[in-house]
């Protein structure tokens, strides 16, 4: 038993780590990147638990104890208070930092610089991970990078992003990248429908390869979500469209949280969109397969300003996670797209 076993998908991704482990070659800074929820958090704190396990193999057991209390990190690092610059630490070697007010602060990445100069307290490496790495402000990734160039011996950072673009060239070069990739739209509802989940099928649709995006997932709350945002499509371009986007805006931008959750969904509907625009109406190759007629109405009037509005959902959901107000982003985003060009 290893504790990689448990990670489906990704053997492709896990092999050369698997091969670092068993040669005791692994790189000092390593960058976990592809979509959100396809098991980058997982696999970090596998391999760390895999680095500390007591019993012998390079691939840790998942019975011992440094083991258990490495993977219980990877179940609870989300209770972490917002006031404190890391996680509670199940074990004393893994230490992880997650967003603090929407951003990774100096303050956690000089609290990590300093904790990366002691010796394990109990294992054989200090393992630092970073979640999610583009949130870090300019400050906290200047303050990373001396740490990355002089790795103190026995550390181990682990970055991970669903948006590695986002960090400082200077970052990237210094780290191994893991690409993670989706899993398989039927390998991803063979999974969910071992595990008992209703409805397999239309949520592997929606969670374009995401395990934890498909556990995620209210269905009656994304309906209500999804209702709304297609009625706001069907306005656009008609002389209710502004008032629709200030409602909507108004509506959706309480919080950075219902901000980021409704703009995803509008993501995918819109490239659904695009797809119906040029003829993909194969219910395989949309997230929403229920809607292609009605995608495919809206199409001529809303396709060609698709890639542009693409374009500032992204450059909104950054600026939101630097702190600018969700509102007045919701409000950029839908008052622009209640204008579309005409076909």
């Amino acid at each position: 038993m290893s504790v990689f076993d448990p990670i489906i998908g990704h053997d492709r991704a896990l092999a050369p780590l698997r091969r670092a482990l068993t040669a005791d070659r692994l790189h000092s800074s390593l960058l976990f990147h592809g979509p959100e929820g396809v098991g980058k958090r997982l696999s970090a704190f596998a391999l760390a638990a895999a680095l500390n396990c007591v019993k012998p193999g390079a691939e840790g057991c998942g019975e011992c104890s440094s083991c258990r209390r490495t993977l219980k990190g990877y179940g609870e690092e989300r209770l972490k208070s917002p006031d404190q610059n890391r996680a509670p630490a199940h074990h004393a070697d893994v230490l992880y930092y997650a967003p603090r007010r929407r951003q990774i602060q100096i303050e956690q990445i000089l609290d990590l610089c300093r904790e990366a100069g002691f010796r394990p307290f109990e294992g054989r490496r200090r393992i630092f991970i970073i979640d999610p790495a583009e949130r870090m402000n300019r400050e906290a990734a200047n303050a990373l990078l001396k740490t990355l160039e002089e790795p103190p011996p026995g550390a181990v950072l682990i970055l991970i992003s669903a948006q590695p673009d986002a960090l400082p060239a200077t970052i990237r070069s210094r780290c191994q990248a893991i690409r993670f990739t989706p899993l398989p739209r039927e390998e991803l509802a063979a999974l969910l429908t071992r595990q008992g989940r209703p409805e397999a099928e239309r949520l592997a649709a929606l969670a374009d390869g995401s395990v934890g995006r498909a556990l995620a997932i209210d269905l009656v709350e994304h309906d209500a979500i999804r209702g709304r945002l297609v009625a706001f499509l069907e306005a656009c371009g008609e002389p209710g469209g502004p008032l629709a986007a200030l409602g909507l805006a108004q509506e959706i931008g309480a919080d950075a949280e219902t901000f980021d959750r409704t703009t995803e969904l509008l993501t995918s509907l819109l490239r659904d969109l695009a797809v119906v625009a040029v003829g993909g109406t194969a219910a395989t190759s949309l997230r929403h397969p229920d809607l292609g007629a009605l995608l495919l109405r809206l199409a001529p009037r809303l396709a060609a300003g698709v890639p542009e509005t693409l374009d500032r959902v992204e450059e909104a959901r950054r600026r939101v996670r630097g702190n600018v107000a969700p509102r007045l982003a919701a409000e950029a985003i839908f008052s622009r797209l209640a204008r579309p060009r005409r076909a």
